[in-house]
């Protein structure tokens, strides 16, 4: 019953992040094809600890499903471990677009054990388009009761 609760929290956590993330990738400023964005954020967990880094997804302006972007971590953490994953979805309306099910791109960050303080690393995300943008993320990470 418990590992339920933690995974429907887990499933609301990831939806918020994935509108969020969807938000970041599909509102910022349009960008020449070839040429980079770069968009610089932090976000914070525990040492040790999976901590979700961002939930990548397109569509088009017509609403009709896009492939994935590709993700990839272009400038590594000192500190820690970014892994990437494809999975899949559920995103609610968004703008005009109903809701739908899209392929998306997971990235998760872990710290070594016991590590406390600011990591760095940098992910690069592509879209089917050619749309280039770096994400610079800083992650804290603090001890359990701060």
């Amino acid at each position: 019953m418990k590992k339920a609760l933690r995974t429907n929290a887990k499933y609301r956590y990831m939806k918020r992040l994935a509108i969020l993330s969807l938000g970041l990738l599909l509102a910022a400023p349009s960008f020449a094809l070839g040429q980079e964005q770069t968009l610089t954020r932090q976000i914070t967990g525990k040492p040790d600890s999976d901590i979700n880094a961002g939930v990548f997804v397109t569509t088009r302006d017509d609403c009709t499903i896009a492939p994935p972007p590709s993700v990839e971590v272009v400038t590594p953490p000192a500190h820690g471990k970014v892994t990437v994953a494809q999975g899949k979805v559920d995103v609610p309306n968004y703008k005009q677009c109903p809701a739908a099910q899209l392929a998306a791109f997971f990235a998760t960050y872990r710290s070594q054990p016991d590590y406390v303080g600011n990591d760095e690393f940098a992910i690069e995300i592509v879209t089917a388009g050619g749309k280039k943008q770096i994400q610079k993320i800083t992650v804290a990470l603090t001890k359990a009761g701060t």
